[in-house]
């Protein structure tokens, strides 16, 4: 074994031995000789030791944490002459201009960050701001005021608001608005996200709200098993990790070998995806629906799943890969979700009368049809298709769930 590729044992023994005092060396050389195999620690602690024959005073302890000291900076020059770790014009460690973070949970992948603030969101990848939950909303407390229904919107981008100016415009806020005092909606969408990291959210953080209502706006993301979008999120590190980091070599050289901090997983985009893919696996719907009704059956919440529709300039079409292959009327989730007994509602009958009757209200403003008066890009909703929504999802919370049971709920 040579100096050039690792320190052994036994030199990183004599080394400490060198600088103590020299009435004590030839003792401590003889011990390391007879066992070449063991190292100082093991030394130094037998029972005719030098510690435990003379004492641990203050000197020994300077010059034991002193050879600590030395041993690492030893360490250090071996890692920087051999090149261990990667240059640091290499390493990439994150932006910070996101409101995103790569989560700890694998099945998340990522989450919002909590109190993130930006005076120049471009309102994709960056908010203006987010609550003390990591939520895209206002403040919310976990206690809810005596005679208020609490309802979680759970989803995408489209709950999340991509591409909308204020929390204002979202749909849940809207919802809230519509209702005033007696109901809350909180706002529990992140982009990219399907059924199985939105059932996980909740089971997380959103069974601790206590709600009374939750729906889950379903679209045609959610049966992506796989999230293109982890790639874009850095970490949360405690302080002076990244400076470390960025000065060390040999704590470079570990933390991407060992994934400390998730260093290695924010340099390798494929290792973080595949992380979070393995944890999802396949039919990430069978199992987030599953998830979500053994929460509902578990916590007695009422559940519902609202099926968001494609806009087109010709009307509001649910795309082929949302139907169900052996009977195309159906939508596929309809079919898991009866498993389940939890209800399902399209979203495109109650949207299409609420958007004519704001197109009767101001007809120039969707004088260019559907696609551009109510959404960005066939999807996401601008203003006044968070309105239509949350109109459309009262007047369905209204009839399903808050004056009678859905009968999938308890």
């Amino acid at each position: 074994m040579s100096l050039s590729r690792q320190v052994t044992a036994g030199n990183v023994a004599f080394i400490w031995v060198y600088f103590w005092p020299k009435p004590r060396m030839h003792s401590i050389i003889l011990r390391i000789r007879r066992s070449q195999n063991s190292n100082i620690i093991t030394g130094v602690m037998m029972k005719d030791s030098l510690f435990d024959r003379n004492g641990f005073g203050r000197a020994e302890l300077v010059l034991f944490l002193g050879s600590i000291l030395l041993t690492l900076a030893l360490a250090e020059g071996i890692a920087r002459w051999q090149s261990l770790a990667p240059t640091i014009y290499q390493i990439q460690p994150g932006r910070e201009k996101t409101s995103y973070t790569i989560s700890d949970n694998p099945i998340l992948g990522y989450e919002l960050k909590r109190n993130y603030r930006d005076i120049r969101p471009d309102h994709w990848e960056s908010f203006s701001r987010t609550n003390q939950h990591g939520l895209r909303d206002i403040d919310r407390s976990l206690d809810k005021a005596p005679g208020t229904t609490r309802v979680i919107l759970l989803g995408d981008s489209v709950v999340l608001g991509i591409a909308l100016s204020d929390i204002s415009y979202t749909i849940s806020r809207q919802l809230e608005l519509m209702y005033g005092s007696e109901v809350e909606v909180l706002n529990f969408g992140l982009a990219g996200y399907n059924t199985l990291q939105e059932a996980e959210l909740l089971r997380t953080k959103g069974i601790q709200f206590k709600p009374d209502i939750v729906v889950l706006l379903f679209t045609a993301n959610d049966f992506h098993d796989k999230s293109g979008n982890i790639w874009a999120y850095s970490f949360n590190r405690p302080p002076g990790i990244n400076s470390l980091f960025t000065s060390s070599d040999l704590f470079r050289w570990l933390a991407l070998k060992f994934d400390w901090f998730h260093f290695r997983s924010e340099l390798d985009p494929n290792y973080q995806q595949e992380w979070n893919h393995k944890a999802i696996g396949e039919n990430n719907v069978d199992q987030g629906l599953k998830m979500l009704a053994e929460l509902r059956d578990k916590h007695g919440f009422k559940l519902l799943i609202a099926a968001w529709p494609e806009f087109t300039d010709d009307g509001l079409i649910y795309p082929e890969e949302l139907k169900y292959q052996g009977d195309s009327e159906k939508l596929k989730v309809e079919v898991i979700a009866k498993e389940f007994a939890i209800p399902v509602v399209r979203l495109s009958e109650p949207l299409q009368q609420q958007m004519r009757s704001l197109e009767q209200e101001d007809p120039e403003a969707f004088k260019n049809g559907i696609r551009t008066g109510f959404t960005t890009d066939g999807m996401h909703p601008n203003p006044n298709g968070t309105k239509a929504a949350a109109l459309a999802l009262k007047n369905v919370l209204d009839q399903m769930l808050l004056k009678q049971d859905p009968g999938g709920g308890n």
